[in-house]
């Protein structure tokens, strides 16, 4: 089983990011089916996304921006410890928190999205501490036009651009190049 942690500081596209990479996934002929686990404190999951597109106003008054409590920081934990899909995308906050290194130590690889690029090593050391292996660093350019994708020694770098919650981003590259990668990762047990 895959259970691929997405993590970055606040702000840089991970939900959006997610849900391209999960479209991407399943239009891709003998991909695993994309379970999903929203692991952050602000409760914006799937149903943010959708209702984003939908009626803006509705998910803005939805939304409860918070911080972790001790029983949902043990229910996450307890997803991503027991969940047993082939393929399983956990998307959590933010911040390198004590709650985020008992919900992502349960992980098995890690991608990395950030807004600024001076942000991955810190986050490259957090993943380490936590003996989960990066897969991919992408940078977030929200004013970029295009993607850049590129691979250095097994690692998926580059940048994805203009991640937005009316767009959708399954067909950028940088989604795409992520979805061919995963596939080419052999699943643990």
């Amino acid at each position: 089983m895959i259970k691929l942690i997405l993590c970055g500081p606040p702000h840089s596209g991970k939900s959006c990011f997610k849900n391209g990479f999960i479209g991407a996934l399943k239009r891709k002929s003998g991909a695993p089916y994309p379970y999903q686990i929203n692991a952050c404190p602000d409760g914006e999951g799937s149903w943010f996304h959708a209702t984003a597109q939908m009626d803006p106003e509705l998910a803005a008054r939805e939304r409860r921006k918070g911080t972790f409590s001790e029983a949902q920081v043990d229910v996450y934990r307890t997803w991503v410890d027991q969940v047993k899909e082939p393929l399983t995308i956990v998307d959590v906050g933010g911040l390198m928190s004590p709650e985020n290194r008992i919900i992502m130590a349960g992980g098995t690889h890690a991608v990395i999205l950030s807004r600024d690029v001076g942000l991955f090593e810190p986050w490259m050391r957090f993943c380490e501490a936590l003996q989960l292996p990066v897969i991919a660093r992408i940078y977030s350019d929200y004013n970029a036009i295009e993607d850049l994708v590129m691979f250095q020694s097994g690692l998926l770098t580059g940048m994805v651009h203009h991640l937005d919650r009316n767009i959708d981003a399954s067909s950028r590259p940088m989604v795409q190049a992520l979805a061919d990668h995963i596939l080419t990762i052999p699943q643990t047990l």
